[in-house]
């Protein structure tokens, strides 16, 4: 027999790089562990964020999900998998829904670490850092071979899903492997019915692209709720092989690849030109393909520089590519973008007296950056010249950096922690293209920054626990930020490149509280704030001494990225949990956002409005039925705090109004049948609300009917 409690001071989690407690770290973490993943059933990594309450998803098409931690979004967060950096040279600033590409099924645990983590991770985690860590090859506990895995299969009703996932593991004494599959199908995604109680608004589909005898026409969608252009599938693969010569040390290769069909860009395939029909007859993601693979050796054997050591060798492939056609247009322009990311990382962890721990280590990243395009008639077949998205002579970046952190426990209540990191970012681009010519032919850029946090732990008499903070943080720009050519805003806004640009620059400070009385009730806030200096903002800008062009045969204003005086983001975050009984446990989260740019006194783009989660969860003494219910919602996002830029996609937001308040209701439940099979059932959106999370180009799902049926062995 088990009870809930709200036990948490002994979870390890790597929020410095190494395993450590949580109870030790003095910012906000939110861990995931893959049983919350597993009673969770989320479709996507993407949905896994969004279901904690606590992290902000914006979604352009169905397939993606934009996380949004303290009012950063895209480049400006950080996404690290198995301890290797995600993002990349052309992570844009805008929408980024390449989270989805992380098959949650393999996850074994995913921490959000909450404020700059510059200090431990370098340029680009202004905001936080998202930890995608996945299971392991379990080595046998006997010597003899022991086999072990998993499976289910899932259908939900709102997008017709169909997914299936298996995994199996296979462990020796001293080798050990893990081969995970998941391949997932969703159909077009049908919206709620009914408008939510605070504003009856709908974005409904009410005609859509067709290809009819060789003409693009419109037609009248039967079921506007159906949002048609948004299906897509998507296929990921892990394979992991471990080996342990001896206790000490581990050696593990680490292969994922993820791939998907064409993935509409249905925010696009849904804008209605003035006269009446879609302004695209065709706009879609071609294959998403990440393939990652890393070499790890882990060692716990002490030596005088080290007690446990790691050191991680990766190399990535990305292709992205971009595929769009004007309605009535026969010609099909497409950019296709690759890379190739090669990456080396040490982390080292000493003790180095009674109260010391040095956590210290080293990195550096390469990235190789093709851009190609190109225009193709889709009746005859002939191709034409069509601008690069990013500099068609290439671009490559470097990254490295090396950093120091000590744990000094001050006194029996006082752990102190300060830490300090010095980080370079190399970049180099060059263009043949002569249209852009007037920006530049060659560019290079060198940019190094010393970061560093004083950060403590107090913890009191009576279970009060204080943490504080002042962190630094940085962010060089990237190939997107200085090269890219983009049209945006339904096609209303051009994006020009700007080789000038300089490194964003943050000051965080916070300080958080959490109380516990006994193990039945925990409640914790934490309140912060943030300067930011020379803040890169999407600001109007001129081609050839001119505010408009014509690209794409669509004539657009001209904007261009440039760096701002200054800019705060502020806010707070609170939540609690309660044991209501030995088996029912409550929960509760709040998060509150401010963003203005100080300069211009307007306010700051991708700041998410008052959101949060509520849930009531149990189960019976031999865990075999457990259910929760559990609510979703927004606040209102009103048209005053919308940001000037485009970058909240104004268009979406009801006229004069903004974007409604919501929120959805929810169940789910689980039925162990016998040691290997187990059935979920959720309903999900019982009140069939129509609704749309803000800067989001399509809508969340109707009432939703999920069952899934797993075994293990």
């Amino acid at each position: 027999m088990t009870r809930d409690t709200l036990q948490l001071n002994e979870v390890v989690v790597v929020a410095g790089r190494l395993p450590e407690r949580r109870a030790d770290v003095p910012v906000p973490i939110t861990t995931i562990s893959s049983i919350d993943i597993q009673r969770w059933n989320a479709q996507t990594s993407a949905d896994v964020l969004q279901q904690t309450g606590q992290v902000f998803v914006q979604r352009s098409q169905m397939g993606g999900g934009s996380p949004v931690l303290r009012g950063f979004e895209a480049n400006r967060v950080l996404i690290v998998v198995d301890g290797v950096r995600m993002n990349n040279a052309i992570y844009r600033s805008g929408h980024l829904q390449n989270v989805i590409t992380l098959d949650p099924n393999v996850q074994n645990r995913v921490e959000v670490l909450y404020g700059a983590g510059s200090v431990m991770y370098g340029s680009d985690a202004l905001g936080g850092v998202m930890h995608f860590q996945t299971k392991n090859a379990e080595f046998a506990q006997n010597g003899k071979l022991q086999v072990a895995g998993g499976a289910f299969t899932r259908f939900s009703s709102a997008n017709s899903e169909k997914s299936l996932h298996a995994n199996v593991n296979l462990g020796w004494a001293k080798w050990a492997s893990l081969t995970s599959m998941t391949a997932s199908d969703f159909g077009d995604l049908r919206a709620g019915r009914r408008g939510n109680p605070f504003q009856s608004f709908e974005w409904q589909r009410n005609v859509y692209a067709a290809r009819l005898n060789n003409r693009d026409t419109a037609l009248v969608n039967a079921r506007p709720e159906v949002q048609i252009g948004s299906a897509y599938r998507q296929l990921d693969l892990l394979q992991k092989v471990s080996f342990r010569p001896n206790a000490h040390a581990t050696h593990t290769l680490n292969l994922q690849y993820s791939t998907s069909s064409d993935v509409p860009r249905y925010d696009r395939l849904s804008e209605i030109g003035t006269d009446g029909r879609p302004s695209f007859a065709e706009w879609y993601y071609g294959p998403q393909k990440r393939l990652f693979t890393t070499y790890k050796w882990q060692t716990t054997r002490k030596t005088a520089l080290y007690d446990d050591a790691q050191v991680i060798l990766s190399y990535q492939n990305i292709e992205e590519s971009r595929y769009s056609r004007r309605f009535g247009n026969n010609n099909l322009t497409a950019r296709v973008e690759s890379l190739n990311i090669y990456g080396l990382n040490a982390d080292l962890l000493k003790k180095t007296g009674e109260k010391t721990v040095l956590n210290y280590g080293a990195e550096w990243y390469f990235n190789d950056v093709r851009s190609t395009a190109r225009r193709e008639n889709i009746l005859t077949g002939q191709r034409s010249y069509a601008t690069t998205r990013y500099p068609d002579g290439g671009s490559t970046m470097n990254l490295a950096g090396v950093y120091g952190r000590l744990k000094w426990q001050a006194s029996s209540r006082l752990l102190l922690i300060p830490a300090v990191r010095f980080s370079y970012v190399g970049l180099q681009a060059s263009t043949n293209d002569p249209l852009f010519s007037s920006f530049f032919t060659n560019v290079r850029q060198s940019n190094a920054a010393v970061n560093g946090q004083v950060g403590g732990v107090l913890n009191l008499a009576n279970n009060w626990r204080i943490t504080s903070a002042v962190s630094t943080g940085f962010r060089a720009p990237n190939v997107d930020d200085l090269g890219k050519t983009f049209e945006s805003a339904g096609g209303s806004n051009l994006t020009v490149p700007n080789p000038g640009l300089r490194p964003e620059h943050t000051v965080t400070a916070e300080i958080g509280l959490e109380k516990r009385f006994g193990s039945f009730l925990r409640f914790e806030t934490n309140v912060f704030y943030t300067w930011m200096r020379n803040a890169i903002r999407l600001v109007p800008g001129t081609f050839n001494s001119r505010d408009t062009v014509v690209f794409d045969d669509q004539r657009t204003r001209v904007f261009r990225n440039e760096n701002i005086a200054s800019a705060r983001v502020y806010g707070f975050f609170a939540g609690a949990e309660a044991l209501l009984h030995h088996y029912v446990t409550a929960s509760a989260t709040f998060t509150y956002t401010v963003g203005r740019d100080i300069t211009q006194a307007v306010p700051l783009d991708h700041i998410p409005p008052a959101y949060g989660r509520f849930g009531i969860r149990g189960h019976n003494a031999d865990q075999r039925f457990g259910g929760e219910f559990f609510v979703l919602f927004n606040g209102w996002k009103r048209l005053r705090d919308y940001s000037p830029s485009g970058e909240d996609n104004l268009q979406y937001a009801i006229p004069t109004e903004g974007m409604p308040a919501w929120y959805t209701l929810n169940l789910r439940g689980s039925y162990r049948m016998n040691r290997f099979l187990q059935l979920q059932v959720a309903a999900e959106n019982l009140a069939d609300t129509h609704y749309r999370v803000f800067s989001s180009g399509i809508s969340g799902a109707g009432r939703n009917f999920v069952v899934a049926l797993r075994g293990s062995f």
